[in-house]
């Protein structure tokens, strides 16, 4: 039987070696070729395309046949009937406003409500983002400006904002900004994920020196010393999710959404955004994967950082050791402080808990401001990865802070006018209602708990010494309240500045609970 590579033309010098590389290469070309040679009719006759595979070719274009916009208005082969003008665009009106700039105008006004930004924070985002070359402005003509202009990055940049803002999709921001819709798809994610990685460490990091300095010392008046941020887990839902991955993103939401563990200062300040998870996994999980949680417990935190604490007889004394503010779905760690859950032994615990829970609304009010002012956080997301609506969250926290610092709100608590003044009639109401809610707590019946959560050695002696602290303080009057943010911008923007009174200066007031108030 002769076998299959037995050739008159093999340039084999020895039977034994068998055929060579190139032998080999040459029969199955050979036998590749008689192949194609018996299946050429067979094609043919079914119209299948004979030769060798090319790159697919675009149809050749018929005059007539692409859909032109404004032929109402121009010619057949003017370019301009098949391209917008930006400068009709409703947006422009708006934009060349005389009064713009002026945010107490009707024009100045109605800008930031359309937008959620200021004209002069829309043009400082604008000049960042022409330094991208894909983005910059470009002419028409030739040379460098070869082809048709680019749409103006700044219609581009107000698309993004109002798809922020309002949600709208990508056929309404056709209309309003004359934008194709080819161009806003391509446009929008990408200049979302600049936001989210090239400026995010611009305008959310964590407090370092005199920041860190203030952030301490409002919370220090607010009753929890050694406290640097207040931290919780907030949800965006996912309706895009795919359904062998509904066990991942589908928690306690009801349905798919992806977590952020967010930490924020008492200003509503943004400071830390964890990696996102899906929805399913709980407050625990999330802290293990937190970065600025895993050096709080390292205490690589700032660990030169003191804070004193009061006694139950008076005396002070030093301590180290950051911590955050959470509730009680996190773990029992040293460098997270909840308040108690369930009854409270005593009056001095359930007043200690009740402040501190009145203390960590300044996150769940930074999330609520955060939605609120961006409304596609609270519309159930068409996108495919969930990568795409990590980008989304990451710049809304991104302009939530710019904005912050922009309307002076960052400051909030550092001046001694900011802080609530201790009356006669406020603190006997701040007192009837310390009462009511420690009565409501021991006539509730509580569920029973869990398995309890993951314990540091230390952290019983951490929370009874900052019960201790609390209840001393408040005896002398040196905890109290912020104001409402709205009544603090209106006393800064005034003439005569005062500087922020620390407790120890025996200035200090209490006021009553306003835990409500939002930013």
């Amino acid at each position: 039987m002769s076998s299959f590579w037995d050739d008159s033309d093999s340039d084999s010098s020895s039977g034994d070696d068998g055929p060579t590389l190139r032998q080999r290469r040459d029969k199955w070309r050979r036998l590749a070729d008689n192949i194609r040679a018996e299946a050429d009719p067979w094609q043919s006759g079914c119209g299948v395309p004979v030769g060798p595979r090319m790159r697919k070719k675009r149809a050749q274009e018929v005059a007539g046949t692409r859909d032109k916009r404004f032929s109402h208005d121009f010619s057949l082969r003017d370019e301009r009937a098949r391209r917008f003008d930006h400068a009709k665009s409703p947006w422009w009106g708006l934009i060349r406003h005389p009064d713009v700039y002026d945010e107490t105008s009707a024009a100045g006004r109605r800008f930031r409500r359309k937008f959620r930004m200021p004209k002069v924070g829309v043009d400082a985002l604008v000049l960042e983002a022409s330094k991208q070359p894909k983005w910059r402005d470009k002419p028409p003509g030739p040379g460098h400006g070869r082809g048709p202009a680019r749409a103006p990055l700044l219609l581009k940049v107000l698309a993004a904002l109002s798809y922020l803002g309002k949600g709208c999709d990508m056929v309404d921001l056709e209309d309003l900004a004359h934008i194709s819709v080819s161009t806003l798809q391509v446009f929008i994610p990408a200049f979302l994920k600049w936001l989210a990685h090239d400026e995010f460490a611009k305008h959310v990091h964590l407090p370092h020196g005199d920041a860190l300095d203030k952030a301490m010392a409002v919370y220090a008046r607010l009753g929890a010393p050694g406290a640097c941020a207040s931290a919780d887990g907030v949800h965006v839902p996912w309706n895009n999710c795919h359904a062998t991955q509904n066990h991942l993103f589908k928690g306690k939401e009801g349905h798919p959404t992806i977590a952020w563990n967010v930490s924020v200062l008492h200003s509503r300040e943004v400071v830390h955004v964890a990696r996102w998870m899906g929805g399913a996994q709980n407050d625990k999980t999330m802290a293990q994967h937190d970065e600025f949680f895993a050096q709080l417990r390292a205490g690589t935190f700032h660990p030169e950082k003191t804070y004193t604490l009061y006694e139950r007889d008076g005396t002070q004394t030093v301590h180290k050791g950051l911590y955050a503010i959470v509730d009680n779905g996190y773990h029992h760690w040293m460098c997270l402080i909840p308040p108690f859950k369930g009854m409270c032994p005593d009056d001095e615990t359930s007043l200690w808990s009740k402040r501190l829970e009145s203390i960590r609304k300044d996150a769940e009010c930074t999330f609520g401001t955060i939605k609120r002012r961006f409304r596609i956080l609270r519309i159930p997301s068409e996108l495919s990865k969930p990568q795409g609506i990590d980008n989304i969250f990451r710049a809304c926290c991104v302009l939530h802070n710019i904005l912050l610092r922009h309307d002076g709100l960052n400051t909030l608590g550092t001046s001694a006018r900011h802080w609530h003044p201790q009356g006669g009639e406020a603190l006997d109401r701040r007192r009837q209602l310390d009462a009511v809610r420690i009565h409501r707590d021991r006539s509730t019946v509580r569920a029973p708990q869990g398995a309890p959560p993951q314990r540091d050695p230390g952290f019983n002696a951490r929370r009874e010494a900052l019960i201790a602290h609390y209840n001393y303080a408040r005896s002398k009057g040196e905890v109290g309240w912020v104001k409402c943010a709205a009544e603090c911008r209106v006393m800064d923007n005034s003439d005569g500045e005062e500087e922020f009174a620390r407790p120890e200066d025996g200035d200090a007031h209490e006021e009553l609970d306003t835990d409500d108030d939002d930013v």
